[in-house]
């Protein structure tokens, strides 16, 4: 009987794919990428948003309180700052060189963030370590830049002082962050017609006591709108309830001040400096800001970096709510100023009706 034999027969076939075939798989991954791209993209951008009106609301919530407790006075330069002018003058007469490093104090007559938040947060004795403090813990997700310190020059009224203690401190741990938000300072000056009174503010941490008042002896008068700026207002105080709708006033603002034109950020550490100090600037109104105006002294370096968010900035309101502006929307002459200030110098303002006119009354 004849037998047949099955041989099965296997294939040496190696499975793998084409150079065609990755190209299209690579061709796709691309496609998918430039499709995907700009939507993370979005959504990162917009959780920076998020984060940034965030810390506003926060400031915002801290600013509030304070007024409420401080019978709606603004911290800074007129109130609570003085109580860091009077800690650092005993510098030229004691020599104590740690007179104004108390956790309780401001970092500088300017600063408006220690006052709204010494109530509830531990701030260091250091007064370059709470500078670090504040940059770090209020900084916009936005802000990836960093800032040297610089010894502004001070007010004439206070002899010279580079500050030791800030300079071993900034050798010892490098470069701070960036300026992130600014308050208008027209809101912490006073009307020229104002009579001179001191009120440094601040309450010792644990005290429930009512707020201590410094009257100063050896002090200029309390700082009012000056000659030559671009505004004026005779009658004004530092007050909650003075400037204007609250809903139509800007409290804080995204914004760094100075650039040098070597290029590189800097922000002013002196505990009393003459120009508006790290924290306030003048508003984007005035096309001379340095923060947000394209004039000297900045000529325009510091607009990319005030207006972060879409070529536009964030904005916190007396009120409370946080806004996002515009370039345009942002030059709004009313937002900046207290009610009732007066255009003084013609030609230095974005809009056209103030820029062939003076005269024009803040709403």
């Amino acid at each position: 009987m004849l037998k047949t034999a099955f041989v099965s027969k296997t294939t040496n076939r190696r499975i793998g794919f084409t150079l065609a075939e990755i190209l299209v798989v690579i061709s796709i991954i691309a496609i998918l990428i430039c499709i995907l791209l700009p939507v993370f993209k979005k959504a990162r951008y917009r959780a920076r948003a998020v984060c940034c009106a965030a810390i506003e609301r926060g400031l915002g919530l801290g600013l509030s309180a304070y007024a409420v407790e401080e019978d709606e006075w603004i911290p800074g330069r007129n109130t609570t700052g003085l109580g860091i002018w009077q800690a650092g003058t005993s510098i030229f007469y004691t020599g104590d060189l740690l007179a104004p490093s108390r956790c309780y104090l401001p970092v500088q007559t300017y600063d408006w963030i220690s006052p709204i938040i010494n109530k509830t947060t531990s701030l260091p004795d250091n007064r370059a370590k709470r500078f670090r403090f504040l940059l770090d813990e209020y900084r916009c997700p936005m802000v990836n830049f960093k800032a040297i310190a610089y010894p502004d020059r001070p007010s004439s009224h206070v002899p010279s002082l580079d500050d030791p203690i800030f300079e071993e401190e900034i050798e010892c741990n490098g470069a701070y962050n960036g300026i992130s938000y600014l308050m208008p300072a027209h809101f912490q000056y006073w009307g020229y017609d104002e009579p001179e009174e001191y009120i440094g503010v601040y309450r010792k941490p644990g005290s429930s006591s009512i707020t201590k008042r410094f009257y100063v002896k050896r002090s200029p008068k309390t700082s009012a709108y000056g000659d030559g700026w671009e505004i004026s207002i005779k009658r004004y105080k530092s007050k909650l309830g003075q400037v204007g709708t609250p809903a139509e006033k800007i409290a804080v603002a995204d914004g760094t001040r100075y650039m040098r034109s070597e290029e590189f950020l800097d922000f002013d550490h002196h505990y009393n400096p003459s120009n508006f100090g790290s924290f306030t600037s003048s508003g984007a109104w005035w096309m001379g800001s340095t923060a947000y105006g394209h004039k000297s002294p900045s000529y325009g370096k510091n607009i990319p970096l005030s207006y972060r968010h879409n070529k536009g900035l964030s904005a916190l309101f007396f009120d409370g709510h946080v806004q996002h502006l515009s370039l345009v929307q942002s030059h709004k002459i009313d937002y900046w100023y207290p009610k009732g200030a007066t255009v003084a110098v013609p030609g230095v303002g974005y809009q056209d009706y103030d820029f062939y006119r003076r005269g024009y009354v803040v709403r």
